[in-house]
């Protein structure tokens, strides 16, 4: 893959996907368009029989979990906690460096 079309990321139970290039915003786009137009059709349905709701709301889960499985797989993944790590070592250093004589002048 040359660019990630999203960015995405993780860390302490954080979903956040956010789409990165024109192709990642085509897509999320074109992803609402799928889930809204079934939604014109919905007060039809309901007047036939409130049940008919069902199978829309579970088709909505659906195309959302794979929508999100399908954009995490073209994403640059950015995980929070290691970075988390890498701020804390750098802290670490900052102290131990500054703490050594012949810094100040």
């Amino acid at each position: 893959m040359d660019d990630p079309w999203f960015t995405y990321l993780r860390g302490r139970g954080r979903l956040h996907l956010t789409p990165r290039t024109a192709k990642g915003w085509v897509a999320t786009i074109a992803f609402g368009l799928v889930l809204a137009l079934p939604a014109f059709a919905l007060p039809h349905l309901i007047e036939r029989s409130p049940w008919l709701l069902a199978p829309y709301v579970l088709f909505l889960l659906v195309a959302l979990v794979l929508f999100l499985r399908w954009a995490k797989g073209r994403s640059q993944i950015i995980d929070l906690n290691e970075l988390d790590r890498d701020y804390a070592e750098f802290q670490r250093w900052k102290r131990r460096r500054r703490g050594t004589p012949g810094d100040r002048p």
